[in-house]
């Protein structure tokens, strides 16, 4: 897996992990772990929703999903 150290907005993106069946253990006490790089201030997970959702709920979450209409924010001001 190659690293990139360059920012390009990746920060503001969501994201979905795939989990392949068989992975989990249901019943028991099990760990998912996210490698995160921290390029410039605030890196991390800070914000939520944070979970684990069914494939078959999220892709028809997906698929109904509009975007709000947002004013452009400080980064894009800045770095456009």
């Amino acid at each position: 897996m190659e690293i990139r150290h360059d920012t390009r907005g990746e920060y503001k993106l969501t994201r979905g992990y795939f989990i392949p069946d068989g992975l989990l253990e249901y019943g028991k006490d099990n760990v998912v772990a996210v490698r995160v790089y921290d390029g410039f201030r605030d890196g991390g997970i800070y914000e939520g929703p944070i979970g684990l959702i069914e494939q078959s709920k999220y892709t028809k979450y997906w698929r109904s999903y509009k975007p709000p209409k947002q004013k452009k924010d400080i980064w894009e001001l800045i770095f456009q």
